[in-house]
């Protein structure tokens, strides 16, 4: 049986849809049917699952950095912007941060944080269907990925144990003060998807964030 109460979105209207889809799905006459039904289901999960990521990003960002280096300019649901996977579904934070950005280990670290909160924010979705998180299973592939290893390489070449780094940006990156922010601008995010808006400017993105959190000062 698949679940139709997503993390996260267990009130919003969304989740009546899933729960739609999932009946129909189960009463559907013919196998090709429940396919085509199950494939609708999935792909309103992984659009879901998407915006979560995205949020744990923004989020991660708007916390750790200060507003003199890094600007959330918008996330964009326009897959021709920024190149990457060819999901059916695409979000990405857009972001305006210096040349010189990161400087030293400490904002390397934050960095490293940034990057890794979009798939630690990423829920788990599974259903009898198949795996809907498709974004989790592939969050560190392309320029994520890259910079998450140029990060790595970097502490280590600095006399730094790159893993210990990690787990130090994981711990910044999950801590809970971020959780409230990433679900209400992740529903945010897919309202504006939902509704066929290309993107979701940077000064939504920061009253959302600011409602929760406070940016750091230099």
């Amino acid at each position: 049986m698949v679940s139709t109460l997503h993390p996260h979105f267990g009130d919003h209207p969304v989740t009546d849809r899933l729960r739609d889809l999932a009946r129909r799905v189960r009463q559907a006459e013919t196998p090709e049917r429940a396919a085509t039904l199950a494939a609708e289901l999935l792909d309103l999960v992984e659009a879901i699952t998407l915006m979560h990521h995205e949020a744990g990003h923004a989020a991660a960002y708007y916390a750790l950095t200060p507003a003199s280096q890094i600007r959330l300019v918008r996330v964009t649901f326009d897959s021709q912007e920024i190149r990457g996977p060819g999901f059916d579904h695409f979000a990405a934070v857009v972001r305006d941060l210096p040349d010189t950005w990161p400087g030293n280990a400490h904002e390397a670290l934050l960095e490293l944080a940034c990057l890794l909160a979009g798939p630690l924010h990423t829920p788990e979705y599974e259903g009898r269907y198949g795996q809907a998180h498709i974004r989790q299973d592939v969050a560190l592939q392309g320029t994520d990925a890259l910079r998450v290893g140029e990060l790595l390489e970097a502490f280590e070449e600095d006399g730094l144990d790159p893993e210990e780094r990690r787990r130090e940006a994981e711990r910044l990156a999950t801590d809970p003060a971020l959780i409230p922010p990433v679900r209400e601008l992740a529903r945010v995010l897919f309202d504006a998807w939902d509704a066929g808006q290309r993107d979701v400017p940077g000064d939504v993105l920061d009253t959302v964030l600011a409602r929760h959190l406070h940016r750091p000062r230099e």
